[in-house]
Formats: C-alpha cells, sequence, structure tokens
C-alpha cells in the first residue's frame, strides 16, 4: 500500500477519480428522479465527440467537450426539435450520431489514441492536475448552481406538474438541470471514459435505493459507495494491473449486489 501511495500518479488519479464519482453521484439523483438515464449516456457521447474535436481541430479538449455538450442539452431541450419524434428516438438518433462520429474520426487520427485518450474506460492513471483542477473548478460551480437552486430542481424532478401549477418555470430549471448535468459529463469524460461517468451516474445511487427511502439517506449512501469504490478500485487496479475505470465500475456493481442480497435476507 505505501508503495501505491509514493507512486507520482497517485495523488492525482485519487481525486480525479473521486472527484468525477462524487459529483456524478449526486447527479444521478436527479437521473433516476427524471428517469433520463438514456439521456445522460447520449450526454456521454457528445461529450466524446467533443474531446475528439478538440484535440484534432487544437482546442482545449474539455472546453470542446462543454460546448458541443451545452449545444446538445440545448437541441434536446427544444421543444420544436424533430417534434414528429418521441423524445427517445431523438436521443437514440444522437447517441449513434455522435459515437459514429467520434469512432471515425478516432480511426483517422491515431494520434489520439497514442495520447492515452481511451474514450470507453478512459486513464485515470494519466490524469494531470490540470485535469483536477479542470474538474475541481467546473465542480464548483455546478455545486454552487445547486445550492442555489436545488429546491426547484428537485421539485421539478419529484413533481413537474405540481411545480408548474405554483408557478414555477418548469422549462429554465429543466434545462439549467440538465445543463449541470452536460457540464460534469463533458469535464469528466477525457480523463475517465463513457463507463466510468454513466456508471457513476446510475450505480451508486441505485445502491442508495436498495435501503433508503428519502433523498438524504440515498445521498449519504451513493457518497459513500462513490468513495469506497474508487478508492478500492485504484487499489485493485494498481496490484492486479487492472484497467482503473472498469475495475472501479465492478466495485459498484459488487455493492449493489452485496446490498441486494442484504436487504433479502434480512
Amino acid at each position: 500500500m505505501i508503495q501505491l501511495i509514493k507512486e507520482p500518479f497517485f495523488i492525482t488519479t485519487l481525486l480525479s477519480g473521486l472527484l468525477v464519482a462524487v459529483l456524478c453521484g449526486y447527479l444521478g439523483l436527479f437521473i433516476h428522479l427524471k428517469k433520463v438515464i438514456f439521456i445522460s449516456i447520449a450526454l456521454s457521447e457528445i461529450a466524446a465527440l467533443g474531446i475528439v474535436l478538440g484535440i484534432i481541430f487544437g482546442f482545449e479538449p474539455t472546453l470542446a467537450s462543454i460546448v458541443l455538450t451545452m449545444i446538445g442539452v440545448f437541441l434536446l431541450s427544444t421543444e420544436n426539435f424533430l417534434k414528429n419524434y418521441s423524445k427517445e428516438s431523438v436521443v437514440g438518433f444522437i447517441y449513434v450520431l455522435c459515437i459514429s462520429m467520434a469512432i471515425i474520426l478516432i480511426s483517422k487520427n491515431p494520434a489520439i489514441e497514442a495520447g492515452h485518450t481511451d474514450f470507453a474506460s478512459g486513464n485515470l492513471l494519466y490524469s494531470t492536475w490540470t485535469d483536477v483542477m479542470w474538474i475541481g473548478v467546473v465542480g464548483g460551480i455546478i455545486m454552487l448552481i445547486h445550492i442555489i437552486f436545488g429546491k426547484y430542481f428537485f421539485y421539478i424532478s419529484f413533481d413537474s406538474l405540481s411545480a408548474a401549477s405554483v408557478g414555477i418555470k418548469i422549462y429554465f430549471y429543466d434545462l439549467l438541470l440538465y445543463l449541470t448535468l452536460g457540464m460534469a459529463i463533458s469535464v469528466s469524460m477525457k480523463i475517465s471514459g463513457v463507463l466510468f461517468v454513466f456508471a457513476s451516474l446510475v450505480m451508486p445511487v441505485m445502491c442508495g435505493l436498495v435501503f433508503a427511502k428519502n433523498i438524504k439517506s440515498i445521498a449519504i449512501i451513493s457518497f459513500l459507495v462513490s468513495v469506497l469504490s474508487v478508492v478500492l478500485g485504484i487499489v485493485i487496479s494498481y496490484f492486479f494491473d487492472f484497467p482503473t475505470s472498469p475495475t472501479i465500475v465492478i466495485i459498484y456493481c459488487l455493492f449493489f449486489g452485496v446490498f441486494s442480497i442484504i436487504k433479502k435476507l434480512f
């Protein structure tokens, strides 16, 4: 264990993993409440495409990812965008379009892969202090927005009809909520990959739902599962030479399995 702590990449890997897992774990509450899990995976692919385009055209990849994801959020929030089709169909269209474009662009630019950029499972071990700074700053902005508007986000997520009846601007707060989700996914994608980001949005909250019935308890369990999974995943992946992000995801799943068994038995 001491050997791992002395490794030069340990601190940045740990901080990056914790920031992404905790931030996505919190936002996962709204994904489950609003039942929009598929939208999160579509936004992940938009963010991945933004990173690819940023690398190819010489822009800051994280910033390019944020900009493209914000555009995607606006399009998905616009009622007249492909209005003749269901929201699920539009999300599916955007998902397959972005992932296909990203794969084609990467295949024609091998330098992207040579630069340790893996959009499926990420490369937490290659995270830098710049990555930590991006996640920390953007995460801080997101949490500030949620401190100010959080009660409205929960209100529209629990019961949008009741929220509308008391004069709450549903479209505005929906858009703002999705913008914070898009920002979190964008800033996490470059080092964490689609797998880790999507799993962090879904699995910790699922673990909380096994035992808890109120939002506060679910959030606490989600936080603890996120932190423990990242720490255990980094340690196990280091000593057994496993890829880090998939290892963390497997631990998420193990927590959920164990919690479910305990709940069933007791």
